[in-house]
């Protein structure tokens, strides 16, 4: 077994629910997630392989894995500093890329993508009954797999902006779970 505490690098404090998983050839062999003293646990892993570590908020770790049974890991903050990409965007695959490409040139670090906006629409194909019968993937837009790609491919990092309160699309489709007005209409905002 590999084990090991995941710390916060600046306070040295335990990192509760961070995500460990072994690696090897490309593919998972075990994983956990740190208890609230920041312990981990995976399996002993097959050789070569590496510990990747990662944390909302921390920049993830990648540690290759010697002949070693405990691995402490301290994980720096991360702080984003994104540029938002609309849903719209990904259906127009040279636009993506002007933005991967901004972020290569500047100081940002990250994008937030729209993966359930405003109108209710979605960038991937549901299994959620509602959200399919309400026809809200959008396939015109880029699978979120290539998305997800090409942001590895240029180590930005990616945080996905789901829209819950506002769904015009499911209020369409199911109006008696809407918003009302004191009369008993149903609520529009400004544009409808």
């Amino acid at each position: 077994i590999l084990r090991g505490v995941i710390v916060d690098q600046d306070s040295g404090k335990p990192l509760a629910g961070a995500a460990a998983a072994v690696i090897s050839a490309g593919r998972v062999i075990s994983h956990s997630i740190s208890d609230q003293g920041g312990h981990y646990s995976c399996r002993t892993p097959p050789y070569p392989s590496t510990l990747v570590i990662a944390a909302p908020g921390y920049q993830r770790a990648s540690l290759e894995i010697g002949a070693t049974t405990e691995m402490d890991v301290s994980l720096s903050a991360f702080k984003a500093r994104a540029v938002y990409m609309p849903l719209g965007i990904l259906t127009d695959e040279e636009r993506v890329r002007q933005m991967v490409d901004l972020i290569d040139r500047t100081e940002l670090n990250a994008i937030v993508v729209d993966v359930k906006n405003d109108r209710g629409w979605l960038a991937y194909p549901s299994d959620v009954h509602e959200a399919r019968r309400s026809d809200t993937f959008r396939h015109e837009v880029m699978q979120l797999s290539k998305f997800l790609s090409i942001c590895q491919e240029h180590g930005v990092y990616t945080i996905a902006r789901l829209v819950l309160f506002k769904d015009p699309s499911l209020a369409v489709t199911y109006p008696q779970w809407a918003v009302r007005t004191s009369n008993g209409d149903v609520w529009e905002d400004l544009s409808g």
